[in-house]
């Protein structure tokens, strides 16, 4: 029993001893993870003295700055910090002086809302310490007009350099910055500028122009508002200090300047996008927009449509500008602005006609050169009118009449026609590069005249061609009378054309000595050229050697020509001497000489075979004709040989044909030596050839079978064939010669 006793003992000893070492396990484990939580409980225990401490350095600092300090640098800093910064938990990390002081200043660089009203939200961030323009142009602007404020609260100790946490919290400062502090109250009104103007470049532009137009007004966005009124006209004018002025990219606002009388803008600085009804400008009286950096552009309307849109309700307005805008269309309708006196629409894209303006009664001035424009401009000569500019264009036509009171006229680079009307009152007149012809009017009243290029047959007589003062007409091209030579009319003048130049102290021609020069055409230089036309192109040749030329004392050229003058068109180029007058002058030549041209052959004409002459002295006794027995045509021009029975009748005649066709032969030999000789025959051998005839006579039936020769060698119609004699016919004919001799041997 004792034993069993012993043996339980150590069993539960050995189950003792084995829990005891779980459960210190277990404590172990348990005082780890209780260390744990109280290590992490300790460490967050230790943030919230540190936050607290923080909390009291910060207050301590405070109080050791100034109150002025405080409140005009920090108070409203952080207050505007304190509205949008949310409050941090206990859990959160501290905010530190400097860390408070970076938020600040974070919150100080912020732009200010133009288009935030004041009166929405008065402690607006945006607000408080905006800055009032957005360009450093402007800012330097403002901070020369408000320097004097800035230095004043350096001098007081506004800011002062005592307490760290303010020096941190203030960027260091530009004259902007110190205008934005300056101005800061003042953004708070209403009235201010910013608040209804929300383009800093308008602002900044109108603000110039009220300085430039009143001497000692100061305007600054604060006080703008107090121009608005009737004893002030706003001029918006492109004065020296605007030069430089931003992109104006929006005119809100700009209708409360209700009191606009000058309202111009260029591209350079304008956007069109931003313009905007003037209707609010009743008193407007000059409306501009002009393009000098020739800037591209698409209003994407018509002249008209500009007008109609913008400036319906303007009746004061006198001056109306719009160059180089790319307008399309007609001239406008201004019958909305009867006051107009001046109309200027300078190189834009305008069509048609000029209308009719004379509902317009103040019109004095009129620009639309540079455009496509055609038709005339009778529709100008109206009363009153001063100015007429309608250069670069495709008008054309005659001008019959100038109005009286027309001081300056441009009509150059068109297609006018015909001879000048009386000049009457005009002093400057430019019609150069156009058609017109003849003589100039009376051009003592003229101060400036440009008539070069053009047709006129007479000139000024005056060296000064000075553009703005002179009198230039050189290089008329002038169509010279119609040349013709004969055998009788071999001389011309061509210079006779022109009728001299106008001395401005009489008003009369004089006539002028004129000189023949070289010129240059197609990389030919000559006096005299010879102009033909290929493929609708001039081409020139030197002809100075085609005439001869002399030149009597009158200064008058002579031209004389010969039989090998070619006809066509010559040109010469005839200048005084120091005068500011040229001509080129056409001649047109019909040499009709009698002459032989080596280029042209000369026709002979048909020469004439002049027979076999005979002897008038010896008459010719012709035999009595034996009528031979008529030959039978057997079809395609052969002959058929008679019958035997009839041998004997023909046999003579045989003998005759033989002596006949010997006789031709000859005849024909001796026509072709006729025909290649220049020498045909000599008397001698014309009596030869007479007494040859009266030897052998022609009898009919020889001219009949001479016929029959002739058809021989010609075409026949049935066949396009030659007709020639066979070898068997050829013997047959011998034969009966032979026979015909031997039967005529017998016979005698």
């Amino acid at each position: 029993m004792k034993r069993a006793t012993i043996g339980e003992n150590k069993e539960h000893y050995k189950s003792y001893k084995a829990g005891k070492h779980w459960l210190y396990a277990s404590i172990t484990l348990l005082a780890l993870g209780l260390g744990t939580a109280t290590v992490e409980t300790t460490v967050h225990a230790d943030v919230t003295p540190a936050a607290d401490s923080s909390s009291l350095v910060q207050k301590q600092s405070s109080a050791d700055t100034s109150s002025s300090v405080q409140s005009s640098a920090t108070g409203s800093t952080s207050s505007a910090t304190t509205s949008q910064t949310p409050q941090t938990s206990d859990k959160q990390a501290p905010v530190t002086a400097t860390s408070k002081a970076q938020v600040t200043s974070t919150t100080t660089e912020t732009p200010a809302n133009d288009g935030q009203d004041a009166t929405d939200n008065p402690v607006h961030s945006d607000q408080s310490v905006g800055q009032p323009e957005t360009t450093t142009q402007n800012n330097n602007r403002l901070a020369n007009k408000q320097s004097a404020v800035v230095d004043d609260a350096d001098a007081n100790g506004t800011i002062n350099a005592v307490s760290n946490a303010v020096n941190h919290s203030v960027p260091i400062p530009t004259d902007g910055d110190k205008t934005a502090v300056a101005e800061s109250t003042s953004v708070l009104d209403p009235n201010n500028a910013q608040v209804w103007m929300p383009d800093a470049n308008l602002r900044a532009y109108i603000e110039d122009c009220i300085q430039e137009t009143y001497t000692g007004a100061i305007a600054n966005d604060a006080n703008l508002y107090q121009y608005l009124n009737s004893n002030y006209k706003i001029q918006l004018g492109q004065f020296p200090s605007t030069k430089n002025v931003g992109m104006i990219t929006s005119l809100k606002g700009l209708e409360r300047v209700t009191n606009l009388a000058h309202f111009q803008m260029d591209l350079s600085f304008f956007d069109p996008s931003a313009m905007i009804d003037l209707s609010f400008a009743p008193n407007l009286v000059d409306f501009e927009i002009s393009n000098a950096e020739s800037v591209p552009v698409n209003w994407g309307m018509t002249a008209n449509e500009l007008v109609q849109k913008y400036l319906h309700a303007n009746p004061k307005l006198e001056f109306f500008r719009a160059d180089q805008q790319n307008l399309t269309g007609e001239i406008p309708d201004f019958s909305n602005n009867p006051e107009i006196a001046n109309i200027y629409l300078v190189k834009n894209q305008l069509t048609g006609t000029i209308p009719n303006l004379k509902y317009l009664t103040k019109l004095e001035g009129f620009d639309v050169s540079h455009n496509q424009l055609t038709g005339n401009i009778e529709n100008l000569n109206q009363p009153g009118m001063k100015y007429i500019f309608v250069q670069y264009n495709q008008l054309s036509g005659p001008i019959t009449e100038f109005g009286d009171s027309l001081i300056e006229v441009d009509l150059n680079n068109n297609q006018f026609t015909g001879q000048l009307p009386d000049l009457k009152n005009i002093g400057w007149l430019s019609v150069e590069s156009n058609q017109f012809s003849g003589d100039l009017p009376n051009a003592q009243k003229l101060k400036n005249f440009m008539y070069f290029y053009n047709h006129f047959t007479s000139g000024i007589l005056s060296e000064n061609d000075n553009f703005y003062t002179g009198y230039n007409g050189r290089k008329q091209s002038i169509q010279g009378k119609n040349v013709i030579l004969t055998d009788d009319n071999t001389t011309f003048e061509p210079g006779a054309v022109i009728n001299g130049l106008q001395d401005l102290t009489t008003g009369k021609n004089q006539p002028t000595r004129f000189k023949m020069r070289n010129f240059k055409l197609d990389n030919i230089t000559s006096s005299v050229m010879r102009i033909t036309k290929v493929n609708g192109k001039n081409i020139a040749e030197d002809a100075a050697n085609t005439f001869k030329i002399t030149q009597d004392a009158d200064g008058v050229y002579h031209f004389t020509g010969n039989k090998d003058v070619k006809s066509g068109t010559y040109l010469i180029f005839l200048s005084p001497q120091d005068v500011a007058y040229s001509a080129y002058v056409y001649i047109n030549v019909d040499n009709q000489m009698t002459k032989t041209d080596p280029t042209e052959p000369v026709d002979p004409g048909t020469p004439v075979d002049p027979g076999t002459p005979s002897n008038p002295d010896t008459p010719v006794v012709p035999e009595t004709p034996t009528t031979p027995n008529p030959i039978v045509n057997g079809g395609d021009g052969d002959a058929i040989v008679p019958n035997k029975n009839e041998a004997d009748k023909v046999t003579k005649s045989v003998k005759q044909l033989a002596v006949h066709q010997n006789g031709q032969a000859a005849k024909g030999q001796k026509s072709a030596q006729k025909n290649t000789t220049v020498a045909l025959n000599t008397k001698a051998e014309g009596q030869k050839v007479a007494q040859t005839a009266a030897k052998s006579p022609v009898t009919k039936a020889d001219k009949t079978i001479t016929t029959s020769e002739k058809v021989a060698t010609e075409t026949l119609p049935q066949t396009n064939e030659k007709s020639t004699m066979s070898s068997f016919i050829a013997g047959v004919l011998v034969l009966l010669t032979t026979l015909g001799f031997a039967d005529a041997r017998r016979r005698h």
